[in-house]
């Protein structure tokens, strides 16, 4: 079956460790990462803040895939008590994973 053109550089459970190992090759026009983890909701209060997502009470797994190309980044996200549904998100996101892909994208 042709792949075309999708090349999986790497893949590594720690999304930063492997973005530390991989590279931005050139003529690649858009990259694309996808992580599972947890996640809790956002600015309820702010002991909600605080707290990691993984110890959150209201915690969820979530798969994320996350593009970059030179446009910038778009997000999906699923959650597990709806794993059908997928979630676009209005924005590049907030936090270390979009800052550190518009690193790598770049570098």
């Amino acid at each position: 079956m042709p792949n075309d053109g999708i090349v999986l550089l790497d893949s590594d459970e720690n999304p930063y460790r492997l973005l530390r190992r991989t590279r931005h090759h050139s003529p690649i026009i858009a990259g694309c990462l996808v992580a599972t983890g947890w996640c809790a909701p956002f600015g309820l209060d702010d002991d909600a803040n605080a707290t990691p997502p993984s110890s959150h009470p209201l915690r969820q797994r979530v798969r994320l895939t996350v593009a970059v190309t030179d446009y910038g980044i778009a997000s999906v996200l699923r959650h597990s008590d709806d794993p059908d549904m997928v979630h676009t998100l209005p924005t590049r996101g907030i936090g270390d994973l979009p800052d550190i892909l518009e690193i790598w994208w770049r570098g």
